[in-house]
């Protein structure tokens, strides 16, 4: 049907491709956006970020409906 989601087994629709276009969507939508941007916690504070930056999913189930907070099963967490 043409809706983006960031993950598959992230509920959240970055939008539709078939309505605004991949690009527009990859560019401007927010959901992407606040993905580029540190996860918050100790995902965002971790050395190894850039590599990981903690499941997204498991984020977003287990504080609510927030995709950007720390993973709560990483057992790492260890500071950059």
């Amino acid at each position: 049907n043409g809706d983006l989601h960031p993950c598959p087994y992230l509920p959240i629709k970055v939008g539709n491709v078939r309505e605004e276009g991949f690009k527009t969507l990859w560019e401007e939508g927010k959901v992407l956006q606040d993905l580029r941007k540190p996860p918050h916690g100790k995902c965002g504070e971790c050395r190894y970020e850039d590599l990981c930056g903690g499941c997204r999913a498991r984020a977003y189930y287990y504080s609510d409906g927030d995709y950007m907070a720390e993973d709560p099963w990483c057992l790492y967490g260890g500071k950059k």
